[in-house]
């Protein structure tokens, strides 16, 4: 009880953290809403729901067969599936869970903030507080509401540098035992430049400790660390220079000799049980890292990140004022360059150095501010270049910017320094400079010309402008930083003339506090939204749902589309949301009717397409992908929706299992209330086929053909000249013809005053090039037909007529049905999105008879392109994976090869094959390290085919094939875990066993 009451005063300040944590997002914690945030949305809530289901039903979810072709889920580092807070998803409906566990990250990184202050600064417990509001409260912990990975990660921060700074000072193995345990939990938490940028901030903490001890007189297990005292008032209180205590008959190189081993002695002993305490960390994390190794080794990280890569998302000098300013009334620039700790924060910070330059916390904490704000520059660092080769991990990550990690975390330290000095009262002897002016007068000069060296950058940068010029705040928004900054200097003053004034401290606290909850008005952990956001179904989801069968999807659909429900969702959402909300709402129905990116992780549809944003897609996916017709830049981590202007070619798709194409409508058009289906091109005509025939036309009663369509290369046609005819084929086998004419039906794209044909009817531009104008025309029937075929022949020697859409139109009801301009694809859903069925699409498993052995995977990839490849046909195998024999199996076809899915589960695969002939058994899911494989329950080894997918030979006759996925990194990882946590176990309890042991109590 009285140990209890000791510490009463420093949990009542925690409890007060928890209340100002519940203020600051009450919209979401004290509320049923949810956050719908884009990378929230669409891949953590995804991530995290197929986690927790899987962990429901008893089974570890090692495999994710839905993305990607297959990729690997738990060596995916990002899904946390080992870190010990997200067992909060097995016990809430995700969308809350993920409010929870921010709201528990958020809360215990200002419980460790608080605790490093008053045990490793010795602040006071107002200065300590002061220091954790601002770290929880800061831009870049806001930023992170987001990025739940990261947030999970960085809460560790405080913590370690705690608890490290104790197994230095202390050398207490135990503390070292902990240190690991939580570096182990950073590691777990999902995101490994967050633990990269921890430990170059630890190594950067024990460099300093061992230089000031060696240089400075310093060593952190002197009595001033352990007096209570903040340690500048220890120092003045006698601590002096190395050596200048040793005094006696020896000489002085016996002096300095005697006191250097002294120190190095300690040194060594507190670097070594640091070391321990990182083996420990990594050795109990095993369990993630060893499968994420792996993984990373065939990923998009393999060999590391180009310089143009790693330097993406640098922080731009042009952004600096609202980077590390408060955005106010502003809207808040890009999320990842948020590093702002207040105006009030910042001026404390600044407080710190003035008064204490020579303090070595003040001095550690402002170098390590600088040094992070330094390389978030990234790209516009000139130095970068140059770290980027020689720093060790750093071209492992892109997004410079996160450096504010440590920045918000030095200037939180720095923050609650200043508020510890203002506490203590002013030693105006030590502020030097200006003379005998009053030590506030000093200290507020002191501060400005800390303040105008710290623009001298800025303003060279607005004077010479480049590459953009310096974007400056709204007037609201500065004359609310204006204020602040004037509010804080009033009050320090105010402290500076009445010392240890705990009203001062108590509004400058508040202030601050007040400053940072204003600037979070605009930011999206206050742009809760209902839970129906997450959890109503839309129609396109639906029809996907309602095919049982196992095939894959590909959605192409931009995101700016309006759904068809768009007005009532609208006059239903009004009343009770704010229009930003209502928005949002909308934006997230769209995500789910176009399964933008993971989504279909969620309604385990799977999709070829994917994000991650970390160690996938793998590599081999990156290369693969480049057989489609990539319109845009094969960035590695793109999603392949945002690089495909119109559909791949059906054949293409089928071969990887694509039954179902998703798109939007934006590039269609009505016209005369007729609907066009504008998704594909076709050209007839020199430059393509001189034929185009359409068969599988929908059984609707037709009077007239809707054309849309443009000419090229027939600027010199007169009017009235045919380019082409149009031929209808009924259900009796009746064919109507019908000219396509120039300046009638059609004209030339590119029309200007040289061309030698008046323009037809014009509907709209092409989005791909504005000067190219569609025409629109529709060439009526004799009678109303059903029409069976529909050929489209050129007659023209030069032009090419290019065709966009074709519609059947009933003029008697004004009804039309559109025409998809491709034998294999069929509109199944019209709605919001347009779903087409792919009729060329194959089964997940089938069998072939032919192999193609090449020499090595580019050589698979140029036969992969070849016009002539036939995937149904052909096995194309590179010679090191071959198991040996003819690689002409039979010769014949297999036709009569039956392969049936009996079991199709993450992580186990069986599949039943009967056929009259030998042939390669393509399973078309990505071929990964850890799947197995057996044939009638012998294992045979799985071989690499068609650069991508899986495959193993069979004989003739029936087999029952089984797959099992079993990572033998996991279980190594696994292993290592385990003994490591057995040493760790078995220290604890000598030390319990032997408490007074020296080597167990400190070293």
């Amino acid at each position: 009880m009285v140990r209890l009451r000791r510490y009463w005063p420093d949990l009542r300040s925690l409890a007060l953290l928890l209340v100002l944590i519940l203020v600051f997002y009450r919209q979401t914690a004290l509320s049923p809403r949810i956050l719908i945030g884009y990378d929230i949305f669409t891949y953590f809530y995804p991530n995290e729901a197929y986690a927790a289901e899987r962990l429901h039903s008893g089974q570890l979810p090692l495999w994710n067969p839905y993305l990607f072709t297959g990729v690997p889920f738990l060596a995916n580092i990002q899904t946390g599936i080992f870190y010990p807070l997200n067992l909060l998803f097995l016990l809430f409906f995700v969308p809350r869970a993920y409010v929870y566990s921010v709201v528990l990250h958020v809360f215990l990184a200002g419980c460790f903030m608080y605790l490093f202050a008053r045990v490793s600064l010795h602040l006071q417990r107002w200065a300590a507080f002061l220091a954790a509001v601002v770290l929880m409260f800061g831009g870049f912990t806001s930023s992170l509401v987001g990025h739940l990975n990261q947030l999970q990660a960085a809460t560790w921060l405080p913590l370690l540098f705690l608890l490290t700074d104790l197994t230095y000072r202390e050398r207490r193995p135990l503390l070292a035992l902990a240190t690991g345990a939580v570096l182990a939990l950073q590691l777990l938490a999902g995101h490994m430049q967050e633990s990269y940028l921890t430990l170059c901030a630890l190594s950067g903490l024990v460099l300093f400790y061992g230089g000031k001890a060696l240089w400075g007189g310093y060593h952190p297990s002197h009595s001033e660390e352990n007096s209570g005292e903040h340690p500048q008032s220890a120092a003045r209180e006698g601590v002096l220079p190395l050596g200048e205590h040793l005094r006696g008959k020896e000489s002085r190189t016996d002096r300095w000799r005697t006191a250097l081993g002294s120190v190095i002695s300690k040194e060594i002993s507190g670097l070594a049980l640091v070391g321990v305490s990182l083996l420990l960390g990594f050795g109990l994390a095993a369990v993630q890292l060893w499968p994420t190794y792996e993984l990373a080794n065939l990923s998009i990280r393999a060999g590391g990140l180009t310089y143009k890569e790693a330097v993406s998302f640098s922080l731009p000098p042009w952004l600096i004022l609202k980077s590390l300013l408060p955005p106010v009334f502003d809207a808040p620039i890009f999320s990842e360059y948020w590093g702002y700790v207040g105006v009030c924060g910042l001026i404390l910070a600044a407080l710190a150095v003035v008064m204490r330059p020579r303090d070595k916390h003040v001095l550690f904490f402002a170098l390590l501010a600088l040094l992070s704000l330094f390389l978030a520059l990234g790209q516009f660092n000139p130095l970068y270049p140059y770290l980027y080769k020689i720093l060790p991990g750093l071209a492992l990550f892109r997004v410079p910017a996160r450096w504010l990690f440590l920045y918000t975390f030095a200037m939180a330290a720095l923050a609650g320094i200043a508020l510890h000095i203002l506490l203590e009262g002013t030693p105006s002897a030590r502020l030097g400079w200006p003379g005998r002016a009053h030590p506030a007068v000093r200290v507020i000069l002191r501060l400005a010309i800390l303040g105008a060296l710290a623009l001298l950058p800025i303003l060279a940068y607005v004077a010479l402008r480049l590459p953009y010029p310096l974007e400056t705040p709204s007037a609201p928004t500065a004359i609310v930083w204006l204020v602040s900054g004037a509010s804080a200097l009033l009050l320090i003053i105010w402290a500076l003339s009445t010392p240890a004034s705990r009203l001062a401290i108590g509004a400058l606290v508040c202030l601050l506090y007040g400053e940072l909850l204003l600037s979070s008005q605009n930011l999206d952990l206050n742009r809760p939204n209902l839970p129906e956001a997450y959890s109503s179904l839309r129609p396109a989801v639906a029809h996907l749902l309602a095919d049982p069968g196992i095939y894959r999807v590909l959605p192409l659909s931009d995101n700016t589309f309006d759904p068809g429900d768009l007005r009532e969702q609208r006059g239903m959402l009004n009343a009770v949301l704010s229009p930003q909300a209502v928005y949002d709402y909308i934006v997230a129905l769209k995500q789910k009717e176009t399964l933008m990116p993971n989504l279909p992780l969620r309604y385990h549809i799977a999709s070829i397409d994917g994000y991650d944003g970390g160690v996938l897609p793998l590599e081999r996916y990156v290369a693969f992908k480049r057989l489609f017709p990539l319109s845009r830049k094969d960035a590695p981590d793109a999603r392949l929706r945002e690089q495909l202007e119109t559909i791949p070619d059906p054949s293409l798709l089928g071969w990887l299992n694509v039954k179902y194409i998703l798109m939007d409508r934006l590039r269609d058009v009505w016209a005369d209330g007729v609907y066009y289906d504008l998704a594909l091109r076709r050209t007839v005509g020199p430059a393509g086929t001189r034929d185009l025939t359409l068969e599988h036309l929908p059984d609707f009663e037709t009077t007239s053909i809707g054309l849309v369509s443009y000419l090229s290369g027939a600027s010199g046609l007169p009017d009235g000249t045919t380019v082409a005819t149009i031929s209808v084929t009924d259900s009796d086998g009746k064919v109507y013809t019908a000219p396509l004419q120039a300046g009638v039906q059609t004209a030339e794209g590119r029309y200007n005053a040289t061309v030698g044909h008046r323009p037809a009817r014009r509907v709209m531009a092409p989005t791909n090039d504005p000067q190219v104008w569609d025409y629109q025309s529709q060439i009526p029937l004799l009678k109303p037909i059903f029409p069976k075929r529909l050929t489209i022949s050129s007659v023209a020697a030069t032009a090419d007529l290019h065709l966009r859409g074709i519609s059947l139109i009933d003029d008697r009801t004004g009804a039309s049905r559109p025409v998809v301009l491709d034998n294999f694809l069929r509109i199944v859903h019209l709605g919001d999105v347009k779903i087409y069925r792919n009729l060329a699409a194959l089964p997940r498993a089938f069998l072939v008879p032919e192999v193609e052995l090449v020499s090595n995977d580019a050589a698979a990839l140029d036969w992969l392109r070849r016009p002539t490849f036939r995937p149904r046909e052909q096995a194309v195998i590179v010679q090191d994976d071959w198991p040996g024999g003819d690689q002409n199996l039979s010769g014949a076809g297999t036709d009569q090869a039956t392969v049936d899915i009996l079991e199709y589960s993450p992580e186990r695969i069986v599949l039943h094959m009967r056929s009259a002939h030998a042939g390669v058994l393509v399973l078309t899911d990505s071929y990964y390290p850890g799947w197995r494989a057996w044939v009638d329950g012998h294992e045979q080894r799985i071989m690499r085919v068609d650069y991508l997918f899986r495959g193993l030979v069979l004989k003739d006759g029936e087999h029952t094939v089984e797959f099992r996925y079993e990572p033998r990194p996991l279980l190594i990882g696994l292993l290592l875990s385990l003994c490591t946590l057995a040493l760790a176990l078995i220290w604890v309890i000598i030390s319990i066993v032997l408490p007074k042991a020296a080597p167990f109590r400190r070293l």
